[in-house]
């Protein structure tokens, strides 16, 4: 059996990384994108966990909203609660 696999390499399974509504600083931000889509009579707000917002514009990379804000629940130097 060990013949068959000899030369492969074994991967990880690739996992997306998305910001999680539940726990990031920014959705109760003034400063978030006020975006939300409708379904049935559901409002989902999708504007929280973009990387732009009303302080990080995205003009350039630079302007986006921290890694560690968007994926680790960091505290962000702009958060102001509405």
């Amino acid at each position: 059996m060990a013949e068959n696999n000899k030369g492969k390499r074994e991967f990880d399974p690739i996992r997306p990384q998305t910001p999680s509504y539940n726990k990031i600083v920014c959705r109760d931000c003034k400063y978030r994108l006020k975006q939300f889509i409708h379904l049935g009579d559901r409002e989902i707000d999708v504007g929280t966990t973009k990387d732009t917002c009303e302080k990080y514009t995205g003009e350039t990379i630079s302007k986006l909203k921290p890694h560690d804000v968007l994926f680790m629940n960091d505290i962000c130097e702009f958060y102001e609660e509405e």
